[in-house]
C-alpha cells in the first residue's frame, strides 16, 4: 500500500513539473508538446490551447507567434482572474485567430477517420506484432496528434 501511494505522489509530482515545463518554462530550449493519444482529434485541441492561454499556462510570446497580441492576452487573463469566467466572446476570436496560425483547415484534410481514430485508440501496450492496419491507422493518428500539438505549444521551431 505504502509503494503504491509513493508511486501516486511521484507520479503527480512529475505531472507538475512536465506542466511547468511545458507552459511555463522561460527557457524555451525546455519547452515541449505534450500529446496523450487518448486526446480527441477535434478542435477541442485547440479551445483546450485558448483556455490554457486564459490560466496563465501559455507564455505570451508563443500567443504572439499566434498573432495575439500581449495587450490582447493580459485582458483576457484579467477577465478571467476577476470573474473566473472565460469570456466566450474573446475564446471564439482567439479560437478563430489559433486556427489560422496552425493552418486548421489544411490539419482537418489530414485527420484521420473516426474508424482510424478508433483503431488507433484500441492498440493495447502488449509487446505484439500489430497489423499493419492498426500500425498505420496509430501512425496516422499520433503524427496528426503531434502536428497540432507542435504547431500550437511550440510554434517558434517552425519558422
Amino acid at each position: 500500500m505504502l509503494v503504491k501511494t509513493s508511486n501516486i505522489l511521484m507520479k503527480r509530482i512529475e505531472k507538475m513539473q512536465s506542466r511547468k515545463n511545458m507552459f511555463l518554462s522561460e527557457n524555451i530550449e525546455r519547452r515541449y508538446a505534450y500529446c496523450n493519444l487518448n486526446y480527441d482529434n477535434t478542435d477541442r485541441l485547440v479551445k483546450s490551447f485558448v483556455r490554457n492561454i486564459a490560466f496563465g499556462l501559455v507564455p505570451i510570446d508563443v500567443c504572439i507567434l499566434h498573432g495575439i497580441s500581449e495587450d490582447s492576452v493580459i485582458a483576457f487573463r484579467n477577465r478571467f482572474k476577476q470573474a473566473n469566467i472565460i469570456d466566450d466572446f474573446i475564446m471564439a476570436e482567439f479560437i478563430a485567430v489559433v486556427k489560422q496560425s496552425i493552418g486548421w483547415d489544411e490539419l482537418q484534410k489530414a485527420c484521420p477517420t473516426e474508424k482510424e481514430t478508433v483503431c488507433a485508440k484500441n492498440v493495447g501496450t502488449n509487446l505484439i506484432r500489430l497489423s499493419k492496419k492498426k500500425r498505420e491507422a496509430l501512425t496516422k493518428y499520433a503524427e496528426w496528434m503531434t502536428t497540432v500539438q507542435v504547431r500550437l505549444y511550440l510554434p517558434n521551431i517552425l519558422l
